[in-house]
C-alpha cells in the first residue's frame, strides 16, 4: 500500500509528464502556425507551375496530420492530469 508521501511523488511525476506533453503540443503548434503557414503562402505565391497545386495539397494533408497529432497530445496531457488528480 502506498503512503501519502509516495502518492504525492507519483502525482508530481504525473503532473510533470502532463506538463511535458503540453509543452510538446505548444511547440508543435508554434511550428505549425509559423513555419507551415508561411511555407504554404510563399510556395503558392512563387510556384505557379502545373504541379504546385498537387504539392500544396500534399503539404496541407501533412499540416492536417500535424493538427490531429497536436490534438491527440493535448488530450493525452489532459488525461494524465485528470487521472493524477
Amino acid at each position: 500500500m502506498k503512503n501519502e508521501s509516495t502518492t504525492y511523488m507519483d502525482y508530481k511525476m504525473d503532473d510533470a509528464d502532463a506538463a511535458a506533453l503540453a509543452a510538446i503540443a505548444e511547440e508543435l503548434k508554434s511550428i505549425r502556425n509559423n513555419d507551415c503557414e508561411e511555407f504554404v503562402l510563399l510556395t503558392g505565391k512563387y510556384w505557379t507551375g502545373e504541379n504546385s497545386g498537387d504539392f500544396l495539397d500534399k503539404v496541407n494533408q501533412a499540416v492536417s496530420k500535424i493538427d490531429r497529432n497536436i490534438s491527440r497530445i493535448e488530450k493525452a496531457a489532459q488525461t494524465v492530469t485528470d487521472i493524477a488528480e
